[in-house]
């Protein structure tokens, strides 16, 4: 008797408390990597939207795809991710970063 009253006032306040992100706003990632030879690269990547729901949501789909596209390449013969653990980005580099750019978010390193 009670999950279903439960399961109202939920359906109820979620709505009411929940966020539905902005789309009005930019997100800007800068970052700063040093090499093991000491060389320095700078890189900004700009998101539309929110961080908190679309630029989140937005990386962890186009990183989904690029391992998606890093495994199936478009022939019979597939293409194997890296073995170990390694975050998604450096097991799909290039792939993710194409990905990334025809979504829409702009990527600069120098």
């Amino acid at each position: 008797m009670l999950v279903p009253a439960a399961s109202r006032l939920l359906g109820e306040l979620i709505p009411r408390l929940g966020y539905a992100g902005r789309q009005d706003v930019q997100l800007l990632v800068r970052a700063r990597g040093v090499g093991a030879d000491g060389s320095i690269v700078r890189t900004s990547m700009a998101f539309a939207g929110d961080p908190g729901i679309y630029a989140t949501a937005q990386c962890a789909c186009e990183t989904a795809w690029a391992m998606v596209d890093t495994l199936c390449a478009g022939s019979s013969t597939a293409l194997a991710l890296p073995a170990g653990f390694m975050t998604p980005g450096p097991a799909v580099g290039d792939a993710l970063l194409k990905r990334l750019a025809q979504a829409g978010v702009r990527i600069e390193a120098k």
